[in-house]
């Protein structure tokens, strides 16, 4: 016998279980079917966004726990500055680290709380001959109906690449992103880092030591007891120079300034994928009659921050947010759900994606913006104290083409490093 809900969202993502929770909370009969995705290691969680998504999530005892490291940045009134590492309670703290399988076990912990219906996977979408999304057939072959599904399974959804198909990419759209999470003990981190448990620092690495490649990105940041560590190159400038991510990952353990956090750790898991760049031209179509793409399956991804979440909270909440409209007059047309498309315009992401994407172009056609400053310095830019909030891009203007170089960071300009940059 068939099943009927209000709204059907597919993948436990960060953005799917955000979409659902929400829905959830405002009443809605959700059912949110699974779809097995690999989301391991650390990432960063703008708390400001999480409070935007997940209303008072962010202060939940689990939540705080899955933190592993509270950061914040000290501007000295000035554009650009050093990091300050100081210990705010997590009420104060703008970017803290998390676990991702804590922290989706706790959204989905708080959606079925919620009342969300969890249940396996799913067969494939019920689609009408003119294109309009009925529903899903689940994997038991019981159809299910709602006025809105929401896909949020990731960047290899079948389902977004059925309703919303790209192009394949040219090998300069692409990326190879590899990322690593190393088991190396809380003692240890904190005697390396000479930090307390509530401190931590993300540190930024391009340039010579990433084999000089136009925009290429690396970062290293702490868990609990991990050091997350991760590379990102451009996939045609990388083939051409033959630098591949195995090279990238193995200068920065080896190199003096970073080895010493490694020594004595056991790399946990590696994953390594070649990917879309990303960017607001990188979008699928977002919505249609009965249907809306969210997160990664809707391209929604920062190209120069793939460590954070805030956009696939972000996104998620959005959708959410149209699904709850088009179910208050009972109206899954594409029309009713495109407020999904102006909301996400109205919001943070599509000036950050333009942005981004205007930022990478001016990297490949100048390379050695990454590596010409005599002295390594920290950026406020990119991550502002609201991280993911409409103050963090009205700022771009004001801070466009401002250089300001405050003091060193003196244990790694003696290592000799070149473009490596610690964020607060």
């Amino acid at each position: 016998m068939a099943e009927r809900f209000d709204a059907i969202v597919i993948g436990a993502s960060p953005a799917g279980l955000t979409a659902a929770f929400n829905l959830a909370r405002d009443g809605r009969k959700v059912v949110l079917l699974e779809k097995p995705l690999e989301i391991e290691g650390v990432k960063l969680l703008s708390l400001p966004v999480a409070r935007a998504t997940l209303a008072d999530l962010p202060h939940h005892e689990s939540l705080m726990r899955a933190m592993t490291r509270v950061r914040r940045v000290s501007t000295h009134n000035k554009l650009w500055a050093a990091t300050e590492i100081g210990t705010p309670s997590a009420d104060k703290a703008d970017l803290v680290s998390v676990e991702m399988d804590d922290f989706i076990a706790l959204l989905g912990k708080h959606a079925e709380a919620a009342g969300v219906h969890r249940r396996g996977g799913f067969k494939g979408l019920l689609v009408e001959e003119g294109g309009r999304v009925r529903g899903v057939k689940a994997a038991d072959g019981e159809d299910i109906y709602a006025t809105v599904t929401i896909i949020a399974d990731g960047e290899e959804s079948e389902s977004a690449n059925a309703l919303a198909p790209r192009l394949d990419p040219l090998l300069e759209q692409e990326i190879i992103l590899a990322h690593e999470t190393w088991d190396v003990g809380h003692e240890h981190l904190n005697t390396q880092m000479s930090t307390l448990a509530a401190q931590g620092e993300l540190t930024l690495i391009s340039g010579e030591l990433l084999g000089g490649l136009p925009t290429a990105r690396a970062w290293m940041f702490p868990g609990r007891e991990t050091l997350s560590l991760g590379v990102l190159l451009p996939r045609e400038a990388s083939e051409a120079a033959h630098f591949g991510v195995d090279d990238a990952l193995n200068r920065i353990l080896t190199h003096p300034a970073f080895s010493r956090f490694f020594k004595g750790g056991k790399r946990e898991r590696r994953v390594a994928q070649v990917r879309r760049r990303g960017g607001l031209g990188d979008l699928r179509r977002l919505f249609g009659d009965g249907w809306l793409l969210a997160g990664e399956a809707a391209g929604i991804r920062d190209p120069r921050h793939p460590y954070e979440l805030r956009m696939e909270l972000t996104s998620g909440h959005c959708a959410a947010q149209a699904a709850g409209s088009a179910l208050d007059i009972k109206d899954g047309s594409a029309i009713t759900l495109g407020l999904y498309k102006r909301m996400l315009m109205d919001s943070y992401i599509w000036p950050e994606l333009k942005f981004a994407q205007e930022e990478l172009a001016r990297h490949e056609n100048n390379p050695d913006l990454d590596g010409y400053y005599p002295e390594l310095t920290v950026r406020r830019l990119a991550l502002d104290l609201e991280a993911g909030t409409e103050a963090r891009t009205e700022k771009r203007e004001e801070f466009s083409g401002q250089v300001r170089s405050e003091r060193p960071l003196w244990e790694l300009l003696k290592a000799g490093v070149q473009g490596a940059r610690v964020w607060g």
